[in-house]
């Protein structure tokens, strides 16, 4: 697999923001299970629609740690970082607004195996034809026993 270059703006300046009471709120959004009524839209809720709701993406990963998610409908929010839980088997993406967007399936064990070492995934936007539209990466903050790493 080859990396793609980026072709999206850098990434939104992020200084300020409090990552701590941020995790604090999207944690307890979680546990309430609150989701957004228009799964196309980030509004002022702190869960979005799950990616499968409202796209078929492809997630992929290979044995050199990289893994790629492609997806052919933008996604509602810039993304901040994704979050991996491999005790419950969730892959979560965390918005600049502070949002989160779950994949909406459980990972497979295979992928699992592979996501536990990431530290980076690329995002691929590409249209009807399979044309690449746009290319980004972004942090993958894995738990371990419960903590972000």
């Amino acid at each position: 697999m080859v990396a793609m270059p980026q072709t999206e703006a850098p990434s939104p300046d992020l200084t300020g923001y409090d990552m701590d009471a941020l995790r604090d709120s999207i944690l307890t959004a979680m546990a309430n299970g609150a989701v957004d009524a228009d799964p196309t839209k980030a509004v002022d809720t702190p869960v979005i629609a799950a990616v499968h709701s409202i796209m078929n993406p492809d997630l992929l990963v290979n044995d050199q740690g990289q893994v790629v998610l492609i997806h052919e409908k933008p996604l509602p929010d810039v993304i901040w970082w994704v979050d991996y839980d491999p005790d419950l088997r969730q892959l979560i993406f965390v918005t600049v607004a502070g949002q989160i967007m779950p994949f909406g399936l459980k990972i497979h064990d295979v992928v699992d195996a592979f996501l536990r070492f990431a530290r980076v995934m690329y995002f691929i936007e590409i249209d009807e034809t399979g044309k690449i539209i746009s290319t980004n990466e972004r942090r993958v903050v894995v738990r371990k026993n419960g903590e972000g790493v």
